[in-house]
């Protein structure tokens, strides 16, 4: 993915893939507001893609954004600990 970024790190709207360069192992991050990080979710859902793995910097702050703003308005499976 880095190497079809441009200057900025972004492949597309959403997907910046700047992270790589800070973090190895890391190939690209969806970023934006909730609504931007939703709609990026949802099309790739419309695309066929039914995982995803996802973190956040810094993690505690970034786990509850996402569990507040986004995981509410997207369709997911429960977890399963068993």
């Amino acid at each position: 993915l880095r190497g079809a970024a441009g200057g900025d790190g972004f492949v597309e709207d959403n997907l910046w893939t700047g992270i790589g360069r800070a973090r190895s192992g890391c190939g690209a991050a969806i970023v934006g507001t909730p609504d931007q990080v939703l709609a990026k979710l949802r099309a790739y859902q419309a695309e066929g893609i039914e995982a995803f793995i996802l973190s956040g910097y810094p993690h505690a702050t970034e786990c509850d954004l996402f569990a507040r703003h986004v995981l509410p308005h997207i369709q997911h499976a429960p977890l399963d600990f068993g």
